[in-house]
């Protein structure tokens, strides 16, 4: 039997988080697992990063703006997206619990909204007047 290895990826990790990646041979057989502390909330206050974003530029790390936000019971998530002029760009309803949400900038019919400014708008539960609100700017 092939023993399995495991790596630190010491870069991939937090406080909450640590990622080990298994390395093994194609038919190695065994019962692997992830384990998460559901006791621990990850995100309190909502963080965003990469409020000006790019994902044309070609640089990788501004492909996208990132959103984590406090998600306590695993409730539903919509997420809206609206320019200034308040037009709707994009939404998206999670049947499932989300406490993250990246925009790459793409509309609902995947074509590349405008340059400017957004406003995000993550409702959880349903509850639009808790919604987490965070304006954004878009680059191409």
């Amino acid at each position: 039997m092939e023993k399995v290895h495991t790596v630190s990826a010491t870069e991939e990790h937090t406080d909450d988080f640590l990622f080990y990646k298994l390395t093994a041979g194609v038919n190695t057989e065994g019962i692997f697992g992830v384990t998460q502390n559901t006791n621990t909330q990850i995100f309190e206050t909502v963080q965003v990063k990469n409020r000006v974003f790019a994902p044309l530029s070609g640089i990788r790390h501004l492909s996208a703006v990132y959103v984590t936000f406090p998600n306590n019971h695993k409730k539903n998530v919509e997420v809206r997206i609206c320019a200034m002029d308040g037009k709707e760009i994009y939404r998206k309803y999670f049947n499932s619990w989300i406490s993250l949400f990246s925009w790459d900038g793409k509309k609902n019919n995947d074509q590349y909204a405008a340059i400017g400014f957004y406003m995000i708008s993550i409702i959880v539960d349903g509850n639009q007047t808790e919604a987490f609100r965070v304006p954004v700017y878009f680059l191409k």
